[in-house]
């Protein structure tokens, strides 16, 4: 078999490589974007463990406004990597 052919060959299944590994990472990405979203986390018995940015609020005066429950910094590195292209 002559060099070309077999560079050819070679080309040829790294092409069909890359196309895989493409379709699996918009596979990734789909999910990632449909389940990747966290939510603020809320205790039904009591809302004084609420996260702060959770819908029904923090009962617990000191707890802040911001996110202590790791919702915002989960978002944010999903969106970061949905986001880098």
């Amino acid at each position: 078999m002559s060099e070309v052919v077999e560079l050819k060959e070679k080309l040829a299944e790294k092409v069909a490589d890359l196309a895989a590994s493409r379709a699996r990472v918009k596979r990734f990405r789909e999910a990632l974007e449909k389940y990747g979203r966290s939510y603020h986390y809320g205790c039904e018995e009591d809302t004084w463990y609420n996260c702060p940015k959770h819908p029904d609020g923090c009962a617990d005066p000191g707890a802040g406004t911001e996110c202590n429950c790791g919702a915002d910094r989960r978002n944010a590195e999903v969106k970061a990597i949905l986001d880098d292209d």
